[in-house]
């Protein structure tokens, strides 16, 4: 029997009921994503193996009522507990612990764990370190000792808790005792200092039930398992974008928008092409069009679109719909311009001509096109990904479907040889680059063994990414084993040596979400077949650093904790944004956000 009526599985409802209850409907519509996935991923397994089955209904009611729970806590319980924080409020937090609790702390004092000019980072953390047990009233006041760092009052004061675990300890005694693990972020300043505290809490809490809110002493015991401190005087980035000159306001923006654009809205493309040692954005966008801006040098942009002779409508009549890329296709030592299968020549004047009659690119509907020379012939060629079906391809006529998951569906990524004269050659089937294919929003070029000739790593969203491995010969040897796990559900990728150790590193940003990895975390391991039940359980963990070994083969590297909470990640890429001579990691966390200041994808 369910624990509440209400957390039953899904009923039909009408219009008015569906409309009333938009915080169930979300809820249904996480659960919904998470069992696809994992249905899908077992249908797929049936098939190939005879072995595997969607999950039963007890073991899905059994999620429904755990997710209730959740609910429940995160709409109810964690309001009352962040305005306790946020006021500095002892009693009350006191309240919510039992007369026996018991509290465990880290017992050593805060460590630097990153100092310079701008910044400085502390920890303390139970790992390793001394542990000291403390009653419910020691607990409070530590935690209000560190609410206290941030001393200019609870106006200025915002306070996060993300419920990232939760199950009870018996699974058939969803009336007894749980277990849960809170991530908790409180921010604001310091004595004129940008201040935030962040630590996780695991919990032995209950019984639980929908008058959580309003009940006491639900909080049986607290372990501290990590706390930070972060402190800066200014935010770290700045933004600029009113003294750039980029006119953002011509261009598509989600939040002002009155239909919301789920898919693709265009891209920014970094160039030199005048050569003045400047860089210079190519922009494309569905609302503004084709832009061109000419870097100044001072962090300013001029719009040149006019004087270049691009189109500032897309040839095809509707923007954003074409991936450009930048190259030297002709070898001239200035860099070209595509836009999907449009090519114009850059003149070395300021000015673009058009070539596509001349050339014989076919590109359409591409997600990714990326340069290199792979074959050291001096002539820069192409790697072209997709998110579907290439219009121009024709699958009754060639094996161009590939693996998703474990088979089935996807198309080929196209590799095409540069031949010289704006002249180009479809090399997939003969140099063996097609990779996974499916739904690859990008590959990235790099020397993945150190022999100085191009790799490629091309991503998938809905299955195995692919390191093809450049064998000097115009052909190229896969590697299917980069992540031993999956390594899927790939978002963007970005190639670079984040540890200086001369070996080439990458960054994979995947599917991430909080709520899915609790979901699957109460999934019973012994409905899935391991190897199974290890991809499910990967769908959702987020993004990924590999640390680059030399000779081919990639580690997942630490902290991989931190890189996989960013969120659901897109267009990640390796900079170094304060200038030590160390790559960071820029990336960008939310699919699509409805309020501005708030991703919510």
């Amino acid at each position: 029997m369910p624990l509440f009526d209400r957390a039953s599985a899904p009923v039909e409802t009408s219009p008015v009921e569906a409309g009333a209850r938009p915080h169930r409907r979300a809820r249904r519509l996480l659960l919904f994503c998470v069992a696809a996935i994992s249905t899908a991923l077992a249908v797929r397994a049936s098939l190939t193996t005879g072995e595997a089955d969607s999950l039963c209904q007890a073991d899905r009611q059994y999620l429904w009522d755990v997710e209730h729970v959740a609910f429940v806590m995160e709409q109810k319980a964690f309001p009352l507990l962040k305005k306790a924080l946020v006021a500095a409020d002892g009693e009350t937090l006191k309240s919510f612990l039992a007369e026996d609790f018991r509290g465990e702390l880290p017992f050593d004092d805060w460590s630097t764990a990153y100092a310079d000019s701008r910044i400085a980072i502390r920890k303390k953390s139970l790992e390793g370190g001394r542990v000291r047990t403390v009653e419910a009233g020691a607990l409070v006041d530590e935690l209000l000792s560190w609410r206290r760092l941030l001393d200019e009052g609870r106006e200025g004061c915002q306070a996060e808790i993300g419920l990232v675990r939760l199950s009870p300890v018996d699974r058939n005694d969803l009336h007894g005792p749980w277990t849960g693990l809170w991530r908790v972020r409180l921010a604001g300043k310091s004595q004129g200092r940008l201040t935030e505290v962040s630590f996780r809490l695991r919990l032995q809490i209950g019984p639980l039930d929908e008058d959580l809110a309003t009940r006491r002493r639900w909080i049986r015991a607290a372990r501290v398992e990590s706390a930070q401190t972060a402190q800066a005087e200014e935010p770290l980035l700045a933004d600029v974008t009113a003294r750039s000159g980029i006119e953002t306001r011509r261009m598509y923006d989600n939040w002002m928008a009155a239909e919301k654009q789920l898919g693709g809205t265009g891209g920014i493309y970094l160039l030199d092409y005048d050569r003045d040692g400047r860089l210079d954005a190519l922009v494309n966008d569905i609302a503004a069009g084709i832009l061109l801006y000419r870097g100044t040098g001072d962090g300013r942009f001029v719009d040149v679109t006019g004087d270049s002779d691009l189109p500032r409508v897309s040839p095809t009549g509707r923007n954003g719909e074409l991936t450009p890329s930048v190259a030297d296709l002709d070898g001239d030592g200035d860099e070209d311009v595509l836009l999907g299968r449009y090519v114009y020549e850059n003149l070395g004047n300021g000015r673009f001509r058009d070539v596509t009659g001349k050339c014989n690119l076919r590109i359409q509907g591409a997600a990714a096109i990326v340069a290199a020379d792979y074959d050291h012939d001096g002539r820069i060629d192409l790697y072209e990904t997709h998110t579907h079906a290439p219009s121009y391809r024709q699958p009754s006529k060639r094996p161009d479907k590939v693996a998703w998951i474990d088979g089935g569906w996807g198309y080929k990524n196209v590799l095409w040889r540069n031949l010289g004269d704006w002249q180009f050659e479809d090399a997939t089937d003969k140099a063996g680059a097609g990779g996974n294919g499916g739904s690859a929003f990008t590959a990235v070029w790099l020397d993945a063994n150190n022999d100085r000739w191009a790799d490629v790593l091309s991503i998938n969203e809905f299955g195995r990414n692919a390191l093809l491995i450049n064998q000097r010969d115009g052909t190229f040897r896969q590697i299917e084993d980069i992540d031993p796990v999956f390594g899927g559900f790939s978002m963007g990728a970005a190639a670079g040596d984040y540890d200086n150790d001369g070996n080439m590193d990458l960054y994979v940003s995947n599917m991430y979400s909080k709520a899915g990895n609790r979901v699957l975390s109460n999934v019973d391991p012994a409905a899935y077949p391991p190897a199974l039940y290890a991809k499910i359980t990967e769908a959702t963990v987020g993004s990924k650093l590999y640390r680059g070994l030399g000779d081919g083969r990639f580690e997942v590297a630490p902290p991989e904790k931190a890189l996989r909470e960013i969120g659901w990640s897109f267009g990640p890429a390796f900079v170094d944004l304060n200038g030590d001579g160390l790559c960071d990691v820029y990336s960008t966390a939310g699919y699509v956000s409805y309020e501005r200041g708030k991703p919510d994808g």
